[in-house]
């Protein structure tokens, strides 16, 4: 499975053979999207969350709201 996946440019082939790195995609977690997540300081990545809080409530109304 893991041969099938092609890294973007951005994954060095030293993390692709880093046992846990490849762990990681064999369990499908989406690398990609963890690695833009981190590239967020703190405040973006609350600046996010929030607003998909707000799309959540705005879909699924108030009462989902905590």
């Amino acid at each position: 499975m893991l041969d099938q996946l092609q890294p973007p440019p951005l994954w060095p082939e030293s993390l692709m053979n880093d046992p846990d790195w490849r762990a990681a995609l064999e369990m499908g977690i989406d690398m990609g999207l963890l690695e833009e997540n981190l590239r967020m300081t703190p405040a973006q990545r609350i600046r996010m969350l929030e607003a998909m809080d707000e799309f959540f409530v705005k879909v699924h109304g108030a009462a989902w709201k905590r």
